[in-house]
């Protein structure tokens, strides 16, 4: 799976990427957390309180981390096991004020993640990938700077400038040695040309812990795909809220939500496809499970 895209069918090479069907991660980077930097800035206030309290503090925080991590892979083993979308949140803090992955606690560092996304483009010039930096906790213009200077020096030549959806195709970016599509979703992205808007992604969220609830909810935006002139990211995962992290309070969230919702995955995409509704990024915690990655990949046969 780590050279998918560079052995897809010929015709396939003239698609557009948003028409390809693209496995991608929810929260890539949340595979490692350091809990001993305390909560990130991205935490509520229930949390807060929560890990606040005497006799409660320690535990807390075992238990927020059984539900802050979304992923087993690292990012090098997300790109080698097939995965080209990932999402990554982004915040500063912990006691060297540096930008780390966040979701509620603090991950690995940004820049150790974007290291190993290079390293696997070097090694794999013919495959494409998708970064979507959508949420900032804690960041002043500077840190933005900092993060956006940093992603242009390393990708380089590689980044591919926002262009027409219909020209972003593997034949045209294999041709300008382009395999990374930067998404940046922040006001500061207006000044650099190589960085894709907000407005070029579309990422519906259920924000459901139904499995029923969530399938329907992204087929209702299925048909829309290829009307708003965008990339779309159909996110196939249950989001827990504080009630039910405390109904399940001894449950993590692979076993309370990625177990439910998983194994219906395949042969949901299997029934968009049937319909028509194929060409999609398909965004999953815990993405090795269930055949999940080789079930979208072969939407593209």
């Amino acid at each position: 799976m780590q050279a998918w895209m560079t052995n897809l069918a010929p015709q396939l090479h003239q698609v557009p990427l948003c028409c390809l069907a693209i496995p991608g991660t929810h929260n890539a980077g949340m595979y490692h957390l350091e809990k001993s930097l305390g909560l990130s800035p991205d935490a509520d206030d229930a949390l807060k309180s929560f890990t606040s309290l005497p006799l409660f503090g320690p535990m807390a925080m075992e238990i927020i981390g059984k539900w802050s991590k979304t992923q087993n892979l690292s990012i090098a083993q997300q790109l080698e096991a097939g995965v080209r979308y990932f999402d990554l949140r982004v915040g500063c803090g912990g006691p060297d004020g540096d930008l780390y992955i966040v979701h509620s606690l603090f991950g690995p560092k940004v820049w150790d993640c974007i290291e190993d996304i290079c390293v696997f483009l070097q090694n794999h010039p013919r495959e494409v990938v998708l970064l979507d930096f959508n949420h900032f906790y804690n960041m002043e213009t500077e840190h933005h700077l900092q993060l956006i200077t940093f992603i242009i020096s390393k990708l380089q030549s590689n980044l591919c400038p926002v262009s027409l959806l219909e020209q972003t195709t593997l034949v045209n970016l294999w041709g300008k040695q382009q395999q990374t599509i930067v998404f940046y979703q922040h006001e500061l992205v207006q000044e650099f040309r190589d960085l894709w808007p907000a407005t070029s992604i579309a990422s519906p969220w259920a924000s459901t812990t139904n499995v029923d609830d969530c399938l329907v909810f992204q087929e209702k935006f299925a048909k829309q795909r290829h009307t708003e002139g965008k990339f779309h990211v159909c996110q196939l995962v249950l989001t827990p809220n504080t009630p039910f992290i405390l109904q399940n309070i001894g449950n993590d969230l692979l076993h309370a939500c990625a177990c439910k919702i998983n194994p219906r995955i395949s042969s949901w995409i299997q029934s968009c496809s049937m319909k028509g509704h194929t060409g999609c990024i398909y965004a999953v915690d815990f993405v090795e499970m269930d055949h999940i990655i080789e079930s979208i990949i072969q939407l593209n046969v």
